[in-house]
């Protein structure tokens, strides 16, 4: 499984660029297209971080994984604030998932003890 990780974020990191200017050929010609691909390429980079923090949580000793489910929590709540609901600006409501992480991993800490 741990292979098929890091395959995953690799071949997300190699075919980032391809396919950002396939999908935004009018990239450097209008603003709009440009907001648009800055906001799919954050969304990319963070579904590879997500992979990347993944695997350590899976490989790691007790700090890795406490620190890799802090990361885990918060990249997958704003992949699902870019992708599903559009936002890409911090909310309030973001702190109730920093202490929600933060929560999550004392209890990844003290399970590992």
């Amino acid at each position: 499984m741990n292979k098929v990780i890091v395959a995953i974020a690799l071949v997300c990191y190699i075919i980032n660029y391809p396919l950002l200017t396939r999908l935004y050929p009018d990239v450097s010609k209008d603003y709009y297209v440009f907001i648009e691909f800055v906001n799919f390429r954050n969304i990319f980079f963070e579904f590879i971080l997500f992979w990347t923090f993944l695997l350590a949580y899976r490989i790691g000793d007790k700090i890795t994984k406490t620190i890799s489910s802090i990361a885990v929590v918060l990249i997958s709540s704003s992949l699902i604030d870019k992708v599903i609901f559009k936002i890409h600006d911090y909310l309030f409501t973001d702190i109730i998932i920093i202490v929600v992480s933060l929560l999550l991993a004392i209890k990844t800490y003290k399970e590992n003890e």
